[in-house]
């Protein structure tokens, strides 16, 4: 958990900033943890086996530098149909990414001899593509059927309690 602990405090300060304020204490733990983030690379990371400290800080530098443009509002433009679907597939890739892109795509290709970069551009298709699948065929059919469960749930309460009701109502007459 404390090879995580720095992304997951650096998106609460990113939530803390677009929803509340940016200060100037905000922006100081944000890079804070980034570079606790990137000091933990060498100690924590399977990945280091597969991309180097100088293209982790990159990638790494990427992502925040991508999410304090969306709180400065210069990323309006991104918003389609596209970023909408990934946003609908995002909990699906977020639970799977790891072990599908890691243990299995990026490590099996690059067993076979092929370069990080293209393994890991093949991992995040099959990564989205499973995720659109599971979104397809798990989440949206589960959330109907626990809407409707949800509903008739609260529908059978109301009528207990209607029941309760009346009955109450007889014996106080």
């Amino acid at each position: 958990m404390i090879k995580y602990f720095p992304l997951f405090f650096s998106g609460i300060l990113f939530y803390k900033m677009k929803f509340d304020k940016v200060t100037a204490w905000r922006l100081v733990l944000l890079t804070i943890s980034f570079c606790l983030q990137l000091s933990l690379f060498n100690k924590c990371y399977n990945i280091r086996g597969y991309m180097s400290f100088g293209g982790y800080s990159t990638m790494l530098s990427i992502y925040y530098i991508t999410f304090l443009l969306f709180l400065a509002g210069k990323l309006r433009f991104i918003v389609n149909k596209v970023t909408s679907q990934l946003g609908e597939i995002s909990y699906s890739l977020y639970l799977i990414h790891q072990f599908i892109s890691i243990k299995i795509v990026i490590s099996q290709l690059m067993k076979m001899g092929c370069n990080f970069w293209v393994a890991a551009f093949e991992a995040l298709i099959t990564s989205i593509t499973l995720s659109l699948l599971i979104n397809c065929f798990v989440e949206k059919p589960s959330l109907l059927y626990c809407g409707e469960w949800y509903k008739n749930l609260n529908r059978n309460q109301q009528v207990s309690e209607k029941k309760a009701s009346l009955a109450y109502q007889q014996v106080v007459k």
